[in-house]
């Protein structure tokens, strides 16, 4: 059984998996049925929003909830709806049972790349919830974000897939494993990946060699809050998890200086020379002004899980001032 995965990853891979997404069967409608493709075109729609810079199109329920890095806002206000002029890595993860959608992108301005996240409710052709995440934008950010996963496209053989229920349950087992710094019960498969935003965080040599429910070293994380699973895709065996970290402490994965004078700057790229290997492998992360005080660290969270099994992890986080908590 453990010798599975890695050649099923391999052989999806290689074959692509867009065909084996066509010979699903049906996938159960919203009460207005807005099946896979609507939910899609809703997405598409406010990503063009993003790059126009214009949100007046968007169709907006009477009462619709908007949530901005965790703050409530309104669509078109935000200072990301002025800068973006690129969105590229599209990872899309529809749930028609929902009717949500979530969205894992890049977006790029002025040729600076930062992480993208955006979920939407839809109901009756109209959008009643619309919450996006934009990480800051630096020059060769997020480079382990490059093209999507199809490995997440990949449908289930039925006897490797497991209920809505199961696998909200087996995705709430690995939060609960954060949140108690210890990941025994937590069910992964002997090569699960996980990486965040675009780094891979678990059985990286030089980084961090600890398969992913090795939790013991996220002690410094004081506990998690408003865990929410909106997005869940039976067929392909995807959890969509959203959370906040709360950090009490200053602590955190290692990030590079921040560079403003020309002497920082020096000092920077004297550092990452420094380092270069663990640079290779991801180990340094760009300069957040969180990582140092008490924070709050927003994460929603793509579980890939293969017959009740965590197998792949995609993380995109955005870290906050402590108590700042994640708008839903």
């Amino acid at each position: 059984m453990k010798n599975r995965f890695p050649a099923v990853r391999a052989t999806i891979m290689a074959m692509g998996v867009l065909a084996c997404a066509a010979s699903a069967g049906p996938v159960a409608a919203a009460p207005d049925d807005c099946d896979r493709a609507c939910l899609k075109d809703h997405v598409d729609q406010v990503l063009a929003g993003l790059l126009h810079h214009d949100a007046s199109s968007l169709p907006l329920a009477e009462h619709y909830r908007s949530i901005f890095n965790g703050k409530p806002d309104k669509p078109g206000e935000g200072e990301i709806w002025r800068v973006i002029d690129k969105i590229d890595f599209h990872q899309y993860v529809p749930d028609p049972k929902s009717g949500q959608i979530a969205f894992f992108g890049v977006a790029e301005q002025d040729r600076k790349r930062g992480t993208l996240f955006l979920r939407l409710a839809v109901a009756h052709g109209k959008l009643t919830d619309i919450e996006l995440i934009a990480g800051n934008r630096i020059l060769g950010g997020v480079p382990g974000l490059i093209s999507p996963n199809p490995f997440y496209d990949y449908v289930l053989p039925p006897a490797q897939r497991r209920t809505r229920e199961q696998l909200i349950a087996i995705a709430d087992s690995y939060f609960q494993g954060l949140q108690v710094h210890d990941g025994s019960k937590v069910p992964v498969s002997a090569d699960c990946r996980r990486f965040e935003d675009g780094v891979q965080t678990s059985l990286n040599a030089v980084f961090m060699p600890l398969p992913c429910n090795g939790l013991q070293p996220f002690t410094y994380m004081d506990a998690t809050a408003n865990r929410m699973y909106p997005v869940v895709d039976v067929e392909r065996g995807l959890v969509v998890g959203q959370m906040v970290i709360q950090v009490s402490k200053a602590a955190g994965p290692p990030s590079a200086p921040p560079p403003s004078s020309a002497a920082e700057k020096s000092a920077a790229a004297a550092a990452v020379a420094a380092t270069e290997a663990n640079v290779a492998a991801g180990m340094i992360m760009p300069f957040n002004e969180f990582r140092n005080k008490p924070h709050d660290t927003i994460i929603h969270e793509l579980f890939k899980i293969v017959d009740g099994r965590i197998i792949e992890i995609q993380t995109i986080r955005l870290d906050r001032p402590y108590g700042w908590g994640g708008g839903w």
